[in-house]
């Protein structure tokens, strides 16, 4: 998954920290492109009707716990699904997280 945004510009990339400094967000046009957004709304459908049953409990979260369509947060699904795991370790998401945070990062949820 390759974004059309140049995160290896250091000129591009200072001005990316710089306003995450100060706004404390920054809006990346292009960054997700429509092809790349479909491909993330299929994987994350076919994940919620695939893998959350396999997921401990403790890693699912329901605004309503009697009410399974309620799910609002799934902790570690890199750990279940190869694209998941993909998006978090090596791709532009890691790379964008390191430059607004000047700092190496690591994914851990």
């Amino acid at each position: 998954m390759q974004s059309s945004v140049r995160l290896n510009d250091a000129v591009i990339c200072e001005v990316l920290n710089k306003n995450f400094r100060k706004d404390g967000f920054v809006f990346l046009q292009g960054f997700l492109n429509a092809g790349i957004i479909k491909l993330l709304t299929v994987n994350v459908e076919k994940f919620i009707n695939e893998k959350v049953k396999e997921m401990p409990p403790e890693k699912i979260y329901y605004e309503d716990l009697a009410n399974k369509s309620s799910l609002k947060q799934l902790q570690e699904v890199f750990r279940y699904a190869p694209f998941f795991n993909d998006m978090m370790f090596g791709s532009d998401f890691e790379k964008l997280a390191s430059i607004l945070l000047a700092d190496e990062v690591k994914g851990k949820k």
